[in-house]
């Protein structure tokens, strides 16, 4: 009889034991959570924290759900952490977002609301130390439009913005503006020799030399035009180069100071042969040449992804897009080796939760447990 009852607790003990050691001790991999798929979103690079942050954009199913969140990537952790803000811009894309180095915020204006497709003139600052959005009140301030492109110019602490694009709707206003930190006020830029009107275009601003350089964009036509921009002087000049990059808008472009080069990837051709593009081109500062890098292991073809760099890891960071088939967002990070030259996908990280040795805690009581029933039941049978 005591062999009998012993046997079934003892079956029952292991049962539990080999739930709770699976449980516990086997290793549980889930899936960190993500900004999703991400079509003309915004990002800009957080000296201090070592973050990648990211706002708004349309997912493949126009979902709006968490697209007036703020996404944060954290270079050394590898992990994704959304917040939200109230007050905080509307859900938007193909808006204009630049960091302000030294002043830990980020400026953000205009683009397209994601519930009706309004065009936006709106200017917000976003506060890192603070925590915090300002909606900002200008006397003057450009049009409502999107695919406009900004640049800080810390020698001057203010931000380009250039270009525009409204929908059809008539441009009645400049289209080169500059942003006063100081006084939060906007203002039009009087220059000479003035690029045409275009959007979609993408704007760098070269630490080296203090000058601007607006590559590509739709204006009459798609272009493949690479113009320079003298801050001080205010003179707009086009570099003229036979080898360069196919003609294109909805590109993403950033400048490298360490090694002086300007990279530019993907974009969109609107050609029938070839809608989007997926090459990556660099601009040699010092020998003054475009270089077609023609890397084997790259993005895919897209258009409307977003692209930061880090003066921490001088490396860039491309998250995004819209695919080459017009027909899904993309959900991909990838980081371009400014050393080596080459890009180098970042998995979604599948984080491997280890186990605790609760098997181990309950294992005590239950032997205690076993050791008084064997007890009890041998003094009923003496």
């Amino acid at each position: 009889m005591i062999k009998q009852h012993l046997c079934k607790f003892i079956f029952i003990f292991f049962i539990i034991e080999f739930t709770v050691f699976f449980s516990f001790f086997h290793p549980v991999t889930s899936l960190s959570p993500t900004p999703g798929t991400r079509v003309g979103h915004g990002m800009v690079f957080d000296e201090e924290s070592n973050d990648i942050i990211l706002f708004g954009g349309i997912h493949e199913n126009f979902d709006t759900e968490l697209l007036e969140n703020m996404w944060f990537y954290n270079l050394e952790t590898e992990e994704w952490r959304s917040e939200s803000y109230n007050p905080s811009p509307s859900s938007r894309f193909n808006f204009a977002i630049i960091y302000l180095s030294g002043n830990n915020a980020f400026l953000l204006f205009g683009g397209k609301n994601v519930s009706n497709r309004a065009i936006l003139g709106d200017t917000w600052i976003f506060n890192i130390s603070l925590n915090e959005w300002k909606k900002i009140e200008s006397v003057q301030s450009p049009d409502v439009g999107c695919d406009m492109k900004m640049q800080f110019v810390e020698t001057a602490d203010t931000v380009i913005l250039f270009g525009n694009y409204k929908g059809g709707l008539p441009q009645t206003s400049p289209y080169f503006w500059q942003f006063n930190l100081s006084s939060l006020q906007w203002e039009p830029v009087i220059s000479t020799n003035l690029p045409t009107i275009r959007y979609g275009h993408s704007i760098s601003y070269n630490s080296n030399n203090n000058k601007l350089y607006i590559f590509g964009g739709e204006s009459v036509e798609i272009t493949n035009d690479l113009w320079e921009y003298d801050i001080l002087s205010k003179n707009w000049t086009k570099i003229i180069k036979d080898d360069c990059p196919t003609p294109r808008y909805l590109h993403v472009s950033n400048y490298i100071a360490d090694s002086n080069i300007l990279i530019v990837f993907g974009g969109n051709t609107d050609t029938p042969q070839e809608h989007l593009l997926g090459d990556t081109w660099m601009f040699n500062f010092s020998s003054n040449e475009w270089r077609n890098l023609s890397l084997i292991e790259s993005p895919s073809a897209r258009c409307c992804s977003s692209m930061v760099y880090s003066p921490i890891s001088h490396d860039l960071f491309l998250y995004g897009g819209l695919d080459a088939n017009y027909q899904s967002g993309l959900d991909d990070l990838w980081q371009f080796d400014s050393s080596d030259l080459k890009w180098i996908i970042i998995p979604s990280e599948n984080k491997t939760i280890a186990g605790y040795p609760i098997s181990l805690i309950i294992i005590i009581p239950f032997l205690v447990i076993i050791y008084f029933l064997i007890k009890k039941l041998m003094r009923r049978n003496l």
